[in-house]
């Protein structure tokens, strides 16, 4: 179930008292930065999957996936400090429904993809399985606790290993 509204807190989002020229400004310098960036990482990666003998794909699913989550991250560990849980479940799940759903058809109307199908299927289990656990804790504990937060953190290293095992 979805609920809008509830309130604001300004002081999370500090003094919102800017000029629409200086917001406007902001916004265009930061949508060219990350197209800037953006390119270049992509540049990067497919260099150093080159010089070090990987798979691009190997290279997205580990090196890439986490330099793109910084943003999220710091987002999320924002409203965390403000006690702000709901948006930051909020943003980590929508997100990944975004990238799995939206991005993903998306790129696939725009161009059809051809797919390394041997480092995906290393990464599917992991992924159902951080969803079973994010879905048990949700569904019946209502919180997700540091036992879930070892649990999902192990299961990212076991991931890593397992992806480095099948390159």
């Amino acid at each position: 179930k979805l609920y809008r509204g509830g309130r604001i807190k300004r002081e999370f989002y500090g003094d919102i008292k800017e000029s629409r020229r200086k917001l406007i400004c902001l916004f265009v310098v930061s949508i060219s930065l990350l197209l800037i960036s953006s390119n270049l990482l992509v540049r990067a990666t497919i260099q150093l999957a080159e010089n070090l003998a990987l798979t691009t794909t190997f290279l997205g699913m580990t090196l890439t996936s986490i330099g793109t989550t910084l943003p999220e991250l710091s987002v999320q560990l924002r409203a965390i400090k403000n006690k702000e849980y709901g948006l930051a479940m909020g943003d980590l799940l929508g997100s990944c429904v975004v990238n799995l759903s939206l991005i993903l058809g998306l790129l696939s109307v725009v161009s059809p993809m051809k797919v390394e199908t041997s480092p995906l299927l290393t990464l599917l289990p992991f992924l159902f399985i951080a969803i079973f656990v994010v879905w048990y804790a949700i569904s019946y504990k209502k919180k997700i606790t540091r036992f879930e937060g070892t649990i999902l953190i192990f299961l990212y290293i076991l991931f890593i290993l397992e992806a480095f095992r099948v390159i």
